[in-house]
């Protein structure tokens, strides 16, 4: 990616992510570890792409490395597959993308890692996602809704929509990804 249209992807991530749990995780209860919760997130958007949910076996998380590999592979392969057909939009995509593919960050102390993971535990704005640092779920932190109720209303009409779309499929995931 040229440094523009990479910038770009980044500016456009920035404002997504927010946006994006805002419309569908407002009133959720969500994991409070990031890990889990870029699965959920992930795994929403797969759905989004292919209009099913995935379907999990027992082992599934049985370690972050493999649920994490089993679920980017499950979205590379759909959007390879479903290709010009993607529901979702091209922009919305690559920002995606940027936000979820696995990221060798040398400050995380995850093996795997993604921008995704690491903005939602440890913040955007001084702010984590979650509003409590302890415990398995939680809810998403007043100011975090408040700036993606702003992004989203920020965002052109067809990147809603890819949001919109993606957030029918969140509480659902989230839900399974909490309970299993």
């Amino acid at each position: 990616m040229e440094d523009e249209e990479y910038n770009n992807t980044v500016k456009l991530a920035q404002a997504i992510m927010p946006a994006l749990v805002w419309k569908s995780a407002k009133d959720e209860l969500c994991p409070v570890d990031s890990h889990r919760a870029s699965v959920a997130f992930l795994c929403a958007i797969t759905a989004a792409i292919e209009n099913k949910y995935p379907h999990w076996n027992e082992a599934f998380f049985s370690s972050f490395n493999s649920y994490f590999a089993e679920s980017y592979a499950a979205f590379e392969s759909a959007r390879r597959r479903i290709g010009d057909d993607n529901p979702l939009d091209a922009e919305f995509m690559k920002a995606v993308k940027y936000l979820f593919e696995p990221q060798d960050l040398h400050y995380s102390t995850c093996p795997v890692s993604t921008i995704f993971t690491e903005v939602w535990g440890r913040g955007f704005v001084g702010h984590k996602y979650a509003d409590i640092d302890t415990g398995v779920v939680c809810h998403i932190r007043r100011s975090i809704l408040e700036h993606g109720e702003k992004s989203y209303s920020q965002l052109p009409p067809y990147l809603q929509q890819s949001i919109d779309i993606v957030a029918k499929y969140v509480p659902e995931m989230l839900r399974q990804v909490i309970e299993t």
